[in-house]
């Protein structure tokens, strides 16, 4: 019985909430994405990760997805994708304290995008744990 309570009491701490949508402006068809996160100085990202970033197109197909590993994450993808773009991203990051509180922010976007494919990527910066998104 103690074992159990001293394991249970050395776990982080989990707050989960519903996902924050955002639908952006329209733009430019675009074939890369950046993910910069900037996090407070007192949070570092969950290591091992289960961090991940995910592209889709309207048609519900992936176009790219990665564990998000570092505060930059960038994705390329090969077709040109029509209508709309969903990004979906969940982050996992932790206060450093003595009682280990870690939270999960999950972000979803919708970027409708028309014509041909911009050079550059779509960058997207995310401040942790307050989100004051900026693109």
């Amino acid at each position: 019985m103690k074992r159990f309570l001293l394991l249970f009491l050395l776990l982080p701490v989990f707050a989960f909430a519903a996902p924050d949508k955002y639908v952006l402006p329209s733009r430019a068809a675009f074939k890369s994405f950046e993910l910069n996160l900037h996090l407070e100085p007192s949070y570092e990202l969950l290591q091992p990760t289960q961090s991940f970033i995910k592209v889709s197109d309207a048609d519900g197909r992936v176009l790219a997805q990665a564990k998000v590993r570092s505060l930059k994450t960038k994705l390329v993808w090969k077709e040109t994708p029509r209508g709309k773009v969903f990004i979906q991203a969940k982050i996992y990051f932790c206060r450093h304290t003595a009682q280990g509180l870690c939270l999960v922010k999950d972000f979803r976007f919708e970027v409708p995008v028309k014509g041909k494919a911009q050079k550059g990527p779509l960058k997207l910066e995310l401040r942790l744990p307050n989100d004051h998104r900026r693109t």
